[in-house]
């Protein structure tokens, strides 16, 4: 799974890049997170296809993103697995109020 697929235009806007310099340098051109970011997304086949250099690239797009503060989508196993906690509270809960009506209901009956 890739963490930047769903990250929009409006949020590479936002990203800052330190070094640039160096960046430049290293690689002769300075880093753009719009060019990266569609880079990683052809690459990967609209984020379908299981691209290591692909990922790695987005790893690291992702750490880029969470220095300039943005928030990356989680991925959809810990989401479920947040989703499941939270149902069994719930149903902690539930089942909480209905051994306290049955106490109440005991002690009206006696």
């Amino acid at each position: 799974m890739y963490k930047t697929s769903q990250v929009t235009p409006k949020d590479l806007g936002k990203i800052k890049v330190k070094n640039q310099a160096r960046i430049r340098e290293i690689t002769g051109e300075e880093l753009d997170p719009k060019k990266a970011w569609s880079i990683i997304k052809n690459e990967s086949k609209n984020f379908t296809n299981d691209n290591p250099k692909a990922k790695q690239a987005d790893e690291l797009f992702a750490e880029l993103m969470k220095a300039n503060g943005l928030i990356v989508n989680r991925d959809p196993v810990s989401k479920s697995k947040d989703d499941d906690k939270e149902r069994i509270r719930i149903r902690e809960r539930e089942r909480a109020r209905t051994i306290q009506i049955m106490k109440l209901k005991l002690q009206i009956a006696a």
